[in-house]
């Protein structure tokens, strides 16, 4: 008596070939539909000419950032970033572009050093609260030019 219901090796293992195939096109279309790349590549504002300025999101965009590192600002603008009107235009403008702000930067210690020039306890102070409103978790604090830290024994004490 022949049984239409009945399953060789064969036929399951073909099965379960096709069942596992089919599970991993569909996570490498979800996979794909969100980031192709498998990581995600961001620079720093001053990197693309947009050195503390809002508009680095719509020329993040446009290059094909995922993220920028955002500058606390300059001497020029008074670490404008430290100010809640500047963090709202900069929030709308990730919301706009859908470029995150991976991390903060202070590249301003470059010119004037953290290690001599008391003004920069309060950005370094005030990044922190910054960084948090604007949801990153890292702030670069930038040790070069003038702000370099190699053979100054003075600096480094």
């Amino acid at each position: 008596m022949s049984n239409s219901n009945t399953y060789t090796r064969r036929t399951i293992l073909k099965g379960v070939a096709l069942l596992a195939s089919l599970g991993t096109i569909r996570r490498s279309w979800a996979f794909t539909s969100q980031n192709i790349r498998g990581y995600r590549i961001g620079a720093c504002d001053w990197s693309i000419g947009k050195q503390s300025d809002v508009n680095a999101f719509a020329l993040a965009k446009t290059l094909g950032l995922d993220g920028l590192q955002v500058s606390l600002g300059t001497v020029q603008n008074g670490m404008h970033l430290r100010r809640k009107d500047v963090q709202r235009t900069f929030r709308k403008a990730v919301a706009t572009y859908g470029v995150e702000i991976s991390s903060l930067a202070i590249g301003e210690l470059n010119n004037v050093p953290y290690k001599s020039e008391p003004e920069t306890e309060e950005w370094v102070r005030d990044s922190i609260h910054v960084a948090k409103a604007m949801g990153c978790r890292v702030v670069l604090l930038a040790f070069f030019g003038k702000g370099d830290l190699r053979g100054d024994e003075v600096g480094i004490a």
